[in-house]
């Protein structure tokens, strides 16, 4: 099972990072507007960053190990870990402007 699974971690792990960080992150905004911590704003974002690491280092590892045998999940592995990758962009983003943006703009 662990075979079959190792080469999309980077693609599951990234979209639960972004998930993650883009649900939380918003429903936050509504709930603590007028209490909001910009250290919450950063834990999740780094909380979403560990996700993403984590797959993407998982789908490195089998894309590695798969690099003598020549097979298909090879190529899973790598497009997982380079999507894992691209997915990070967008989590440091909004984390950023979670840190930049005043809560509730009033």
């Amino acid at each position: 099972m662990r075979r079959i699974l190792q080469p999309w971690a980077g693609l599951i792990g990234g979209v639960a990072g972004w998930y993650l960080s883009q649900q939380a992150g918003s429903g936050m905004i509504f709930a603590q507007c007028t209490r909001g911590h910009w250290w919450s704003v950063a834990l999740l974002g780094a909380a979403g960053l560990a996700l993403v690491a984590a797959g993407a280092m998982l789908s490195y590892r089998r894309w590695q190990d798969g690099r003598t045998e020549q097979d298909g999940w090879q190529f899973v592995a790598l497009l997982s870990m380079l999507l894992a990758l691209l997915l990070a962009f967008p989590i440091l983003m909004q984390t950023i402007a979670g840190l930049l943006v005043p809560g509730c703009l009033s």
